[in-house]
């Protein structure tokens, strides 16, 4: 696992996400991005979120009532339910989070490794960010041309486009799904 993380400067000053997200959803959120494997799986939140009470009930004890009405469990509820983050369970009812956008944050890497190999084949990336449930079959080529025609290309400054990093993305998936096929070897 990378010992330094990034963070897209764009998506944590979007309105969106500036405005509309709690500050302890934010800080949860970028202590999330701090935490996850390569792919982006986060088993360690009730671990950061108890760290973060930690601190805020020692540093805070003033404001214990404002502490109550908004914990971070509130806040991860919000980074759920506003969609910046999947929630998935294991068969030991153990809580594995996705960050859904952390390919805006972290550049894609052939070969990225994760313990989470069952909850990567129940989403699909699509322009990087990853989305629940198995992609979609094209129906028709030219439409998907004309739409990749139709919108600017965004030159990220690493010399390809996002819509090229996001098909090669899409393509090495759809290679390393068929060698997991071909080869029951674990990573």
């Amino acid at each position: 696992m990378a010992r330094q993380r990034l963070v897209n400067c764009e998506f944590i000053n979007a309105a969106s996400f500036k405005i509309n997200v709690s500050n302890r959803a934010k800080l949860l959120y970028l202590m999330m991005l701090m935490s996850g494997d390569d792919r982006g799986f986060v088993d360690t939140t009730q671990d950061l979120i108890n760290a973060l009470e930690k601190n805020d009930n020692e540093l805070d004890k003033v404001e214990r009532l404002e502490l109550l009405e908004n914990t971070y469990n509130t806040a991860l509820n919000e980074l759920i339910e506003k969609g910046y983050l999947y929630e998935f369970k294991d068969n030991h009812s153990n809580k594995v989070h996705l960050v859904r956008h952390w390919f805006y944050h972290n550049k894609y890497k052939v070969g990225l490794w994760t313990n989470y190999r069952n909850f990567l084949d129940m989403v699909h990336l699509e322009n990087n960010e990853y989305i629940l449930g198995k992609k979609p079959l094209k129906e028709d080529k030219t439409k998907e041309t004309n739409t990749n025609e139709s919108k600017p290309n965004e030159n990220k400054g690493n010399g390809s486009t996002e819509q090229e990093t996001s098909a090669t993305l899409t393509k090495f998936f759809e290679q390393e799904k068929q060698s997991d096929n071909d080869d029951d070897t674990p990573f």
